[in-house]
């Protein structure tokens, strides 16, 4: 009976150690959207990350990769941002040095009013690139390979954020349509 509950016990702190990160990034995204709704998109777009660059040129939502108007008239601005998620280190002493880094993107969706302000926020990750460094004498001399950024695409992206109620963005209403060019007998004919 001892074996048993202990083996639970083990079972039930790894599902939680499994779940954790989830939580903090959960937690994470929350707070951010907390920040930025209610917020003039120009104020939010350009808060400073100081945690990453002292001086503020890093912001904090990341850089902008496109925008597109819904039928409502309200606008949706897309920001990415790459951050380290993860790496492993090997030592074998002043000889040689390993390091393994993990990247992923962080996504950010603002659906912004036609006053400017922030109505709403979606969040998601997409994994990275991987890069890998090997160092010789403690670092004097020291290889690094950049790993191939994955092929993504904003349509990926769009599927891949979730508003802060859990929805995907399409619960924001549809993109406005484009008019259409005009065609060529119409342009000829006049």
């Amino acid at each position: 009976m001892n074996k048993k509950f202990m083996f639970l016990t083990a079972l039930g702190l790894l599902v939680a150690a499994c779940q954790a990160p989830q939580s903090v990034q959960d937690f994470s995204n929350k707070q951010m959207g907390r920040y930025a709704v209610g917020k003039s998109y120009a104020q939010v777009a350009s808060t400073p990350d100081f945690e990453e660059d002292s001086l503020g040129r890093v912001k904090l939502y990341g850089e902008p990769i496109g925008s597109f108007v819904l039928a409502s008239g309200q606008i949706v601005h897309r920001h990415i941002k790459r951050y380290a998620a993860g790496g492993v280190s090997t030592d074998f002493g002043f000889i040689r040095q390993s390091e393994k880094l993990r990247y992923q993107y962080r996504l950010a969706y603002f659906l912004v009013g036609q006053d400017g302000v922030v109505k709403d926020m979606a969040l998601g990750t997409v994994p990275g690139e991987t890069n890998k460094c090997v160092g010789y004498f403690f670092g004097i001399v020291q290889n690094c390979e950049g790993g191939e950024t994955p092929a993504q695409s904003l349509a990926i992206f769009d599927q891949v954020v979730r508003t802060q109620n859990g929805q995907p963005i399409s619960a924001w209403g549809p993109p406005a349509t484009a008019p259409a060019p005009p065609s060529a007998a119409a342009a000829g004919s006049g």
